[in-house]
């Protein structure tokens, strides 16, 4: 079925935030890495990005850039 993965055993059971309630893994098995993160590499990935917003927000207020740069 290409990038998506079929339930599995694990995907079944209870974790920290619940049981599940996707019937489809699209990129990823759910918590295959930690029990509190149901998909580690899109959480790392989606870290770096609101990493990235908040240095502009910070640049853009340093330098004076006003609100309408970063509403």
């Amino acid at each position: 079925m290409g990038m998506i993965k079929d339930d599995t055993v694990r995907n079944a059971t209870s974790y920290y935030w619940g049981e599940r309630t996707s019937t489809i893994d699209w990129c990823e098995e759910n918590y295959a890495i930690s029990n509190y993160i149901a998909e580690f590499w899109n959480t790392l990935t989606n870290v770096a990005m609101i990493t990235l917003a908040v240095l502009g927000i910070y640049s853009s207020i340093r330098h004076r850039h006003g609100k309408r740069v970063i509403a």
